[in-house]
């Protein structure tokens, strides 16, 4: 039996309701498209969400970045990252949250979003 194929149409098709993105997800988006947005000011975005800082601090400080310190601030973490891997991160944290209630045999929105 052919797998089902997840897609825009077949979502709309069965009146599931897509759902929006979270206000963080934007608010830092904006901030790290806008060259004058300090380190500190993403920071503290970041800060008013607990899972995506969690995630954060643990990718920062995981064995793959090797740092002989523990990062505990989150506008530390950021440096040390850059903005197109804090981008990286944040879009795995929202589409991972978003879309794990969606069940499809051909892909999984929590596997590819998980980091």
């Amino acid at each position: 039996m052919p797998q089902k194929v997840l897609t825009l149409k077949s979502l709309l098709a069965q009146g599931q309701e897509l759902p929006s993105l979270p206000e963080i997800y934007i608010r830092v988006s904006e901030q790290l498209e806008n060259e004058k947005a300090k380190v500190q000011q993403i920071g503290h975005t970041m800060q008013t969400d607990p899972a995506i800082s969690s995630r954060l601090l643990t990718m920062v400080n995981s064995a793959f970045y090797g740092l002989p310190h523990r990062v505990s601030s989150i506008s530390q973490a950021i440096s040390l990252l850059g903005r197109l891997r804090l981008k990286h991160i944040l879009i795995g944290s929202v589409l991972g949250g978003i879309f794990k209630g969606i069940k499809s045999d051909s892909f999984s929105m929590q596997d590819c979003c998980t980091i």
